[in-house]
């Protein structure tokens, strides 16, 4: 019975430290937020910006500390390709193309966990990395990445720096070759992107 019992308290006092800390917040993007595609050829090298966000609205995002651990839920952010420049109204084309845009128009990107307790929170150090797991979908195709990511901290302000190198054949897509197959389009692409943020609690 002595056993019993002891069992009970441990059973108790283990899970009320595993205790999940849910909080809501507001984030707002930035108006000079961008995103980069760096992409290459066997003859040149092309770079594909979006830079809109500056008409995004304001997100409201239930984060649930577990840890050293900050999970999201609705923190999908999407990007309508035709919206991205790719310096020529021919290699705009190429792109949105490459991307099926017609059946797939937005690439999706899901923010599912960030490895750092005080990631959100935190306001006294400026500068800091973390460990951001997240979901890309392009084309149909979903695949989880973890990279780290660049945090600089101004008061409730935040931005997030990081860059991300992906084969685009991962997600079921073959880069194009043109003129007879002279020019060979690279399928390893690099994204890169500088995203400031402004964080409201509720």
């Amino acid at each position: 019975m002595i056993r019993l019992s002891l069992l009970i308290l441990l059973f108790v006092f283990s899970n009320a430290f595993k205790t999940k800390e849910v909080e809501k917040i507001n984030l707002t993007i930035g108006a000079n937020s961008y995103l980069l595609i760096d992409g290459k050829s066997n003859v040149n090298t092309f770079q594909c910006v979006f830079d809109d966000y500056l008409e995004q609205e304001k997100i409201c995002l239930e984060v649930v500390k577990d840890g050293e651990c900050i999970h999201f839920s609705n923190a999908e952010f999407s990007f309508p390709i035709q919206l991205f420049d790719c310096g020529n109204k021919l290699m705009n084309n190429d792109f949105y193309e490459l991307l099926e845009y017609s059946t797939y128009p937005k690439i999706l990107c899901e923010i599912v966990c960030i490895k750092d307790k005080d990631l959100v929170a935190s306001s006294q150090q400026k500068c800091k990395t973390a460990v951001v797991s997240t979901r890309i979908t392009l084309a149909g195709h979903s695949c989880d990445f973890s990279l780290p990511v660049e945090v600089e901290s101004h008061q409730n302000e935040r931005n997030y720096i990081g860059s991300l190198h992906l084969d685009i054949r991962s997600f079921g897509l073959e880069p194009p070759s043109k003129c007879l197959g002279m020019i060979q389009v690279d399928p390893e692409i690099d994204i890169k992107f500088n995203f400031s943020a402004t964080i409201e609690r509720n």
